[in-house]
């Protein structure tokens, strides 16, 4: 927990040199003393650095995300696994499909009482749950995805020769996504809130939470949050994988990769437009791009499976283009679901995620221009823990139930994401670790 602690200290003090890179001039003349308030654990004035204590502060809470790797992960969810062409179910057995029943609940919460508190709710942690998964308190977690390398061996070239491997492949957690509706607030970081960081670039535009929009009588409008992602690299940390095949980028700590405050495409579509053209003939389309989802509503439904080809689709959320932060509210953990996909989708465009799934990436990972949906599947882990995991599309009904409520704190969505990691272990026919 050393390292953790000390990983995450270099982070803040990063975020605190950016923050005061941005707050030169009048916004950091104006918030001078509130960087002494922020030291002291309070709020800050305009332009500030405050820590989500007390105050406006309160709008950025902890998420508790390194804590959560220990109290709140759901480890099972690494299940199912392949090894040496072997497949290891996990004591769930089989994925669950939406309308199923499960034998048993998860070991450690229903749903947590707070994301990293460590305690439990009071409902069964074992035996026969007699929940059916439309109540969302049932165990569901997605399967093997499609194109995911099932056989014992493999081969991996190195120079003129291809080194012998075994075939290794699981359902790793590798990144943490949380969507705030306020610029400059990290709950992943201890709730550091970063007030007026970023309006040098004119990128400081605050979206409004859901409990604002309760309070009177408007129907429908839109929300925009922000983006920030992680590498979660919780095996690498543990230290239970560090064969440099098998460990698919250089990630091996906690470490900030993209925050959509310095993204000029994710508040302005025509700007989005250019990098994915493609969404204009998605619009062109419109009701037959949406009947065109249909597929894959019912495979995500049925099997808990998204169809790659398909690639404007999100199952039953629908079409996820146009890749911005602003969508139609539904709640924040469906608005931040629509957020998260988008995010993903953006980065793989941009080539900064890559490829894990398939033969093709067995021996070491590869752009892939678009998103990878059947790679991934995610765990919504703040302000509450889910029951289990869900692939992008899945039924919210399934998912969300009691995941948020009307409070600056419930209203901050926090996922840790999952990705299949198909690994051709070239160290066990060497005799080495394997690790």
């Amino acid at each position: 927990m050393q390292k953790f602690c000390r990983f995450r200290s270099l982070s803040l003090l990063a975020g605190i040199v950016l923050a005061a890179g941005g707050l030169s001039g009048p916004a950091f003349a104006d918030g001078a003393a509130a960087g002494a308030a922020a030291g002291a654990g309070g709020s800050s004035g305009t332009g500030g650095v405050t820590g989500g204590g007390v105050g406006e502060g309160t709008l950025c809470p902890n998420s508790s995300a390194l804590e959560h790797m220990v109290s709140g992960l759901c480890w099972d969810c690494i299940f199912p696994m392949y090894v040496g062409g072997i497949e290891i179910p996990g004591k769930h057995g089989k994925k669950s499909s939406f309308g199923g029943t499960t034998d048993s609940a998860i070991s450690g919460c229903y749903y947590c009482s707070d994301s990293g508190s460590g305690n439990v709710s009071s409902g069964p942690a074992s035996g026969n749950s007699g929940k059916n998964i439309f109540s969302g308190v049932a165990w569901h977690n997605a399967g093997v995805p499609d194109g995911a390398v099932k056989k014992s061996l493999c081969s991996c070239q190195e120079g003129a020769l291809k080194k012998p491997g075994i075939s290794e492949s699981m359902w790793e957690p590798a990144r943490l996504l949380e969507f705030p509706y306020r610029a400059g607030c990290f709950p992943a970081l201890g709730g550091l809130y970063m007030k007026g960081a970023f309006d040098f670039l004119n990128t400081g535009t605050e979206g409004k939470p859901n409990y604002l929009f309760h309070k009177t009588a408007v129907t429908h409008y839109t929300e925009f949050r922000f983006a920030h992602l992680y590498a979660f690299p919780v095996m690498q940390m543990a230290g239970m994988m560090t064969n440099a095949v098998c460990t698919k980028d250089a990630y091996v700590d906690f470490d900030m990769l993209s925050m959509s405050e310095l993204d000029p495409t994710w508040k302005d579509k025509a700007i989005s437009g250019v990098t994915t053209p493609e969404v204009l003939l998605i619009a062109a389309m419109n009701i037959v791009a949406e009947i065109g989802c249909l597929p894959e509503t019912v495979q995500t439904t049925v099997n808990n499976t998204p169809m790659d080809s398909l690639f404007w689709c999100a199952g039953n959320w629908g079409s996820y283009y146009p890749l911005v932060g602003e969508v139609e509210v539904r709640g924040a953990a469906q608005s931040s679901s629509y957020e998260m996909v988008r995010t993903m989708a953006m980065l793989h465009r941009s080539g900064r995620e890559f490829g894990t799934l398939g033969k093709a990436n067995a021996c070491g990972a590869k752009v892939t221009e678009y998103l990878p949906k059947s790679q991934y599947k995610a765990q919504y882990f703040f302000p509450k823990t889910e029951k289990g995991s869900h692939v992008f599309g899945f039924p919210f009904i399934a998912w969300d139930y009691a995941t948020e409520y009307p409070t600056p704190k419930g209203e901050v969505p926090g996922y840790v994401l999952f990705r299949w990691n198909d690994c051709c272990n070239v160290d066990i026919a060497a005799g080495g670790s394997g690790k």
